[in-house]
């Protein structure tokens, strides 16, 4: 498990779940003008199809990618959002080679434990005394 990587934003499916429902002037204020980095060859860097795949994401509620940031790893994500904001995001991923998940089937998994980390957010656990 990665904990504080810094991703990209334009590069992945943890990302991309984030970012894709940032507002539009957001998006546009952190991606315009911006040199977006290659890190494989499946990475988009074209701003116009990154668009596009950021509507796909909102649409279905998930991102999916195959190696756009680490090569042959397939990621799944979901946002979590608290006070309708895109909080951050949950992904899995796995190596694409050696297992053929329909990422279909795991998104609804997924969406669960977000709204559990919602949940938990904006509804903390109550403290236990300590002894």
């Amino acid at each position: 498990m990665l904990v504080n990587e810094l991703y990209p934003a334009h590069a992945g499916a943890t990302s991309k779940s984030y970012y894709a429902f940032l507002p539009d002037e957001q998006r546009t204020w952190l991606f315009t003008d911006r040199p977006l980095a290659r890190f494989t060859e499946r990475t988009v860097t074209d701003l116009a199809l990154l668009e596009r795949q950021f509507a796909e994401v909102r649409e279905r509620g998930w991102a999916y990618t195959v190696g756009e940031y680490d090569p042959g790893v397939a990621t799944l994500a979901v946002p979590v959002f608290l006070r309708d904001e895109p909080y951050g995001s949950l992904s899995v991923g796995w190596s694409a080679e050696r297992f053929d998940h329909d990422p279909a089937e795991w998104a609804d998994l997924l969406r669960e434990v977000s709204s559990r980390i919602r949940l938990r957010l904006t509804h903390p656990a109550p403290r236990r005394a300590r002894r």
